[in-house]
């Protein structure tokens, strides 16, 4: 799991594996007093404990390199320059901008293998990273990707590939291979 927002990393890190029990749902710890502990609502451990999961603080780009974002503690976490954060400057709580390392597809493929699963939400460039994957020939089960207005261009490049659409709601297509 990969993501480039410090606190929406540490409520993953957090998260139960089983119940999906989140942060804001458990008992707070104060500052320095944090201790493993096993979920308070199904007894499972957390993702921060699991050695079959690898978590990583960064972001997926199309060049390695490092990615500048805008941090807040919810999902809007983006880029300064992109048009999301022009939009949600207003009500987004950004508190500052900071650098991230950017993994490349090669990069996670030569490192992790192949997935049955791939869920793409990069801020504006997530079409584009489905696609370079797809050209790549990763062929997972199951797809959900942000489709940054491109529906037609996926599904373009996907059909051929025996991919079925199974939902589209406007902003995200879920693709399954049969």
């Amino acid at each position: 799991m990969i993501e480039p927002s410090p606190g929406p990393f540490v409520e993953l890190l957090r998260t139960c594996t089983k119940c999906a029990t989140g942060v804001d749902e458990r008992e707070h710890e104060p500052y320095g007093q944090r201790k493993r502990r096993d979920c308070s609502v199904c007894g499972s451990d957390r993702y921060g404990f699991q050695s079959r999961v690898q978590l990583i603080l960064g972001a997926v780009g199309l060049e390695p390199g490092f990615m500048k974002l805008s941090a807040t503690d919810d999902a809007l976490t983006t880029s300064p320059e992109s048009s999301s954060r022009k939009t949600w400057d207003k009500d987004g709580g950004f508190y500052g901008d900071y650098l991230v390392p950017a993994l490349t597809l090669e990069d996670i493929a030569n490192r992790w293998g192949g997935f049955d699963f791939v869920n793409i939400d990069v801020e504006g460039t997530s079409t584009d990273l489905l696609l370079k994957m797809l050209a790549l020939g990763w062929q997972p089960k199951c797809i959900c990707c942000e489709t940054d207005g491109r529906d037609q261009e996926i599904l373009a490049a996907a059909t051929p590939l025996h991919y079925t659409c199974t939902l589209g709601n406007g902003q995200n297509l879920v693709l399954v291979r049969s």
